[in-house]
């Protein structure tokens, strides 16, 4: 090896320069390189089937670089130079690389969204450096020369794909626009979905049907796109109902169906509102907000579902925009109610405190008597309220719950069809202590306190029978404690329910 060979040799590298392997002895800074060329492979090795932070690959450029710095020292003095300027663009490109990396898993980790547009020309930026730097002090390139000979070749490239890089601008435009942020619920077109991120060539989006759309940016920002993501949405629910219904019935109980749902804004109100006169039915919007879009499908559901029970309880029809005729004789309406009636009567046999009444002074009641639906989840009867009926279940089942000492709501039993929830309260004159909610599609008798007092002033000796057969039930609930110390406690129980019915009833 003659001189200037030696001499180059042993001074020190650009890499070990900006490293301080320079103050290592000349004799041992081979042996460091391959050390850290070792740690970086293994370290590499371990990563390559791991989804951490830090992947393989910038490792991979690291360990290359050492290992072309161990190889400069044994090739002629002309290729040397190349070698250290290949190992201080690896091992600079793989450090950016994995600070990349780790800025993406603290950002995925703390749900922050940064835009991969913005990352990416950061990072071809920042390489783009390190190499002009590397050509210019290490190589003596004339980098003006090399931008000037960049300039026409990209201009050659930008002519050839002209829809590839306006895509790639009209990503970076709405990345600077933002005009939405992932996870904001959109429309495109008749396509709904969530926003899954922008990058150079496209906008990814999840629709409802977990189908993964990609839009080109360029397509996207020629269009119109609906964003949802504004806060509060409203929603609409278009009904034709019968001219003989006023229409300030109709936005009673359609107020009470919107109340009724909890995903349903209180503020803003809803609005119902009649909208038009059709050639069957006056239509009406009513018009409900929402605090997000996500949900907007199921509450719609769950609008349209209850307003069907709810008019159907109220007697009202949904028409028919169409004409029928009916070609069969049909059987009379008086028949109808009756063969109704007749059903009620024998339920109501059932029930063991009216099970001893005659067809006569069960049938006094049918006067006060009305058939009604409840859906899944209604409330029949509210805890607290003052009952003014009961319902007797003809069809379905329901759930009797109360609020507990911490103010939790306890399930205390369910009742199945034939039976009778709310006698009780009504039968003292006192609040509900308990709410019955439908825990299936149910049917109910509604027996009003208006038909009882009519069956009960027809007829007074009934009330000590139905005394007698109720006052029992109190004392194995409400007042059992109470009760307990006392072995007449049901007959103290049957004297104060007859004292108090016959106050209610005037009887």
């Amino acid at each position: 090896m003659d001189a200037n060979a030696l001499r180059q040799a042993l001074e020190p590298t650009s890499l070990q320069m900006l490293l301080g392997i320079h103050v290592i002895h000349t004799e041992f800074k081979n042996a460091v390189e391959l050390i850290l060329a070792l740690v970086a492979a293994l370290a590499a090795l371990a990563l390559r089937r791991r989804h951490w932070m830090l992947r393989s690959r910038g490792f991979v450029m690291i360990s290359g670089a050492f290992l072309l710095e161990v190889l400069a020292a044994g090739v002629q003095p002309a290729a040397q130079r190349w070698f250290e300027a290949a190992s201080v663009v690896m091992f600079f490109w793989g450090a950016i690389l994995l600070t990349r990396q780790m800025i993406d898993g603290i950002t995925h980790r703390r749900r922050a969204h940064f835009s991969p547009i913005f990352r990416d020309l950061v990072v071809a930026f920042l390489y783009a450096v390190v190499l002009l730097a590397v050509l210019r002090i290490n190589l003596r390139f004339d980098v003006t020369s090399l931008a000037v000979s960049s300039t026409v070749v990209g201009a050659a490239l930008g002519f050839g794909l002209q829809e590839t890089l306006g895509n790639m601008f009209n990503g970076l435009s709405l990345q600077l626009q933002s005009p939405f942020a992932p996870g904001d619920w959109v429309r495109f077109r008749d396509q709904v979905g969530y926003v899954l991120g922008t990058n150079w060539r496209s906008t990814s989006i999840v629709t409802r049907a977990n189908e993964r759309l990609e839009i080109p940016n360029g397509l996207l920002t020629r269009d119109v796109l609906f964003n949802y993501a504004t806060g509060r949405i409203a929603d609409e629910v278009s009904i034709g109902l019968p001219y003989a219904e006023p229409p300030n019935r109709v936005r009673s109980i359609a107020a009470r169906v919107l109340a009724s749902i909890p995903q349903v804004l209180a503020d803003p109100p809803p609005e119902i509102l009649a909208w038009a006169f059709g050639e069957s039915a006056i239509q009406y919007r009513l018009r409900y907000w929402l605090a997000n879009y996500e949900p907007v499908e199921r509450v719609r559901d769950e609008v349209v579902t209850r307003l069907w029970y709810a008019l159907r309880r109220d007697s009202v029809e949904i028409p028919f925009p169409t004409r029928t005729v009916l070609m069969h004789e049909s059987q009379p309406a008086h028949l109808v109610r009756a063969d109704r009636e007749s059903m009620v009567v024998a339920e109501l046999r059932k029930i063991d405190f009216l099970c001893s009444l005659s067809d006569q002074e069960l049938q006094s009641l049918m006067s006060e008597v009305s058939i009604h639906q409840f859906a899944h989840r209604e409330t029949l009867e509210h805890e607290g309220e003052i009952a003014e009926c009961f319902h007797l279940l003809l069809r379905g089942t329901v759930e009797i719950l109360a609020h507990g000492a911490n103010g939790a709501t306890v399930r205390i039993r369910d009742v199945t069809a034939p039976n009778v929830v709310g006698e009780i309260a009504l039968l003292q004159g006192i609040p509900r202590t308990a709410s019955v909610v439908a825990a299936t599609d149910v049917e109910v008798a509604v027996v009003t306190k208006a038909g009882f007092t009519q069956m009960l002033r027809s007829k007074p000796e009934i009330a000590e029978e139905i005394a007698r057969i109720v006052a029992p039930r109190l004392t194995e609930t409400a007042e059992r404690v109470r009760s307990l110390h006392d072995g007449s406690g049901a007959v103290v129980q049957e004297r104060r329910l007859l004292a108090r019915m016959r106050e209610i009833f005037d009887i």
